[in-house]
């Protein structure tokens, strides 16, 4: 059976500090970021420029 969380679960788990450090067996990929980026201060410009994935990524 398939696991699923609710939305608050998420959003919850979003600001725990372990969940915002990047894994070291991840692999170097651009849609990976370095750092959280804030749904607060995405504009049109950085939609523009990484697209809609760029959202799906936060």
């Amino acid at each position: 059976e398939r696991i699923k969380y609710s939305r608050d679960f998420l959003l919850e788990l979003s600001s725990v500090s372990l969940s915002q450090k990047r894994p070291e067996f991840l692999p170097d990929h651009p849609i990976v970021l370095e750092k959280p980026v804030s749904v607060f201060f995405i504009s049109g410009e950085a939609i523009k420029k990484h697209g809609w994935r760029f959202l799906v990524a936060i």
